[in-house]
């Protein structure tokens, strides 16, 4: 299908097809019964005379059926107007057109286009969405920014997402706040940090997307096994990433998401204690500030702590390899 570059299907309720080929500048009406073309709107083939039409709408996207009845079916569609190599007009826009198979005319019924401050010419991707109270919402695809429209066309929010060239949006789209609700796919992203193995451990967590998220309940312990693992603390949400401070250093640990009932929606891995000083971390056991390390492996020897908060370790490990450690 790449002579033809279809970028949109919608099944109208007849169980026909209404189809967007970008490189045709055509939007055919498909057959659901046997694939036959009932008709072809814009391109070098089109079936329908144009009416109130400044221009012709040319590599498209995004058409959906807004109503019909009888012979009139209302489009909405994103006229992109270039492809980046043919332009048939200066700007893209939004349109909203009626199409009358009594008397083979399409019309444009509403046009909506950036203010001549803010002309955008997308040559790719892009869409149009007719809102609950009428207004159109617009995504300009190749150009990352998206624009609101009052019906009659006066624009009342522009705003932009990225940079030129680096961003862009297939598709865009205005969803109520209210009525939706973000449950990834994703765990949890979580990261613990401890200046020494003698201070507190600090969680960092985040969950993109989750929206039902209220708190958090964090587990630590020297075991890299969740079920060796108990609850230290929780906390609230507190932005894009929550940070929480253990009463004490935990070589291990994870974060569980929590909603306002206390529900548990999903949990991080285990994730082992990062010390930037190098100073080992035991993987089942402890580290106390006496220099002796004990769980899976031993560290003999001993330490000192100075008055500017650095500790000084020194001893063998269970390797037989003599370490010096300094720690801040």
């Amino acid at each position: 299908m790449i002579f033809s570059h279809i970028n949109s299907i919608e099944k109208d309720a007849g169980g026909d097809f209404i189809i967007s080929s970008r490189y045709c500048s055509t939007i055919y009406k498909i057959s659901g019964k046997d694939g036959s073309i009932i008709w072809r709107l814009g391109g070098k083939a089109s079936d329908f005379t144009f009416v109130n039409f400044p221009n012709l709408f040319a590599f498209q996207h995004d058409p959906r059926i807004l109503s019909h009845d009888g012979t009139v079916t209302v489009l909405s569609l994103f006229d992109n107007g270039s492809d980046g190599y043919n332009t048939t007009t200066a700007s893209s826009s939004g349109m909203i057109i009626s199409i009358d198979t009594s008397t083979w005319t399409v019309t444009l019924l509403n046009q909506y286009a950036n203010p001549p401050n803010a002309t955008t010419s997308s040559t790719s991707q892009g869409s149009m969405q007719v809102l609950h109270n009428s207004n159109v919402f617009i995504g300009w695809g190749s150009v990352p920014e998206v624009s609101e429209f009052t019906p009659t066309g006066t624009c009342v929010a522009l705003g932009s997402f990225g940079t030129a060239n680096e961003a862009a949006s297939y598709r865009a789209k205005k969803i109520p706040f209210s009525g939706w609700t973000g449950n990834p796919d994703s765990t949890p992203a979580i990261f613990t940090y401890a200046n020494t193995t003698s201070l507190p451990t600090t969680f960092y967590v985040s969950w993109n997307g989750a929206t039902e998220v209220t708190s958090w309940l964090f587990y630590g312990g020297n075991s890299s096994s969740a079920a060796g693992l108990v609850a230290v603390g929780t906390a609230a949400k507190d932005g894009f990433e929550t940070t929480f401070m253990a009463g004490g250093f935990y070589a291990y640990g994870f974060a569980v998401a929590l909603d306002a009932n206390g529900r548990r929606l999903g949990r991080s891995k285990v994730v082992p204690t990062y010390v930037p000083s190098g100073a080992p971390v035991p993987p089942n056991g402890t580290f106390p500030s006496n220099g002796t390390w004990v769980g899976n492996g031993t560290w003999s020897g001993n330490s000192t702590t100075l008055s500017n908060g650095t500790t000084l370790f020194n001893g063998t490990t269970s390797s037989n390899s003599t370490a010096s450690k300094r720690r801040r």
